[in-house]
């Protein structure tokens, strides 16, 4: 298989041109890529699980090759912000032979729990949901507070590949899934 490499520069430029076409501030959106690319995220401890409103221990997938990291706060419309229609699209387009190498990781910080579970239910979203009540990952992390910048692909040590929500672009999400499917290497900074 031929593979493209992407050095980091062409793949910021690309998000750039990309958020900066939908929105005017174009140093800070490129400043908001370049903080992020490279860093690695931590994951706090003890958050529990949301499967179809099930709560349990959340189980982690370590052992797979990309994650995809969306965080969602409790501002503003949370069914607007998850786009769950979206993500079991892209999960199906991505399909079974490249499922054993990505794990999808939502965190939610929401308000009210129960709504949230409703959602799950109502949308028959079946992935394992980490809610965070005390909004402990972006403590950790400080994530940016714009929604188009809580989403990272990480590689396999959670080192973020690239940022952006692909379900607010398709250009963003052809780059994940050319990452995600070997199309695509991204050479992270050292």
């Amino acid at each position: 298989m031929k593979r493209n490499i992407f050095p980091v520069s062409i793949l910021l430029a690309l998000i750039v041109m990309f958020f900066t076409s939908c929105h005017s501030g174009s140093a800070k959106t490129e400043d908001i890529v370049q903080t992020w690319m490279g860093k690695k995220i931590r994951f706090p401890d003890n958050v529990l699980c949301s499967e179809l409103g099930e709560i349990k221990p959340c189980k982690t997938n370590d052992y797979k090759k990309f994650r995809v990291l969306v965080y969602t706060d409790s501002v503003g419309c949370v069914s607007c912000k998850l786009r769950l229609d979206e993500w079991k699209r892209f999960i199906k387009e991505l399909g079974e032979a490249n499922s054993r190498d990505v794990d999808f990781v939502f965190y939610f910080n929401p308000r009210k729990t129960d709504n949230l579970t409703e959602l799950f239910k109502r949308e028959y979203f079946r992935i394992p949901v980490h809610i965070d009540v005390n909004d402990d990952i972006n403590r950790i992390n400080k994530f940016p507070a714009q929604m188009e910048y809580q989403c990272f692909l990480l590689d396999k040590d959670n080192k973020v590949m690239l940022v952006g929500n692909p379900t607010l672009s398709t250009v963003i999400w052809d780059l994940y899934k050319k990452a995600l499917t070997g199309q695509m290497d991204v050479n992270l900074p050292r």
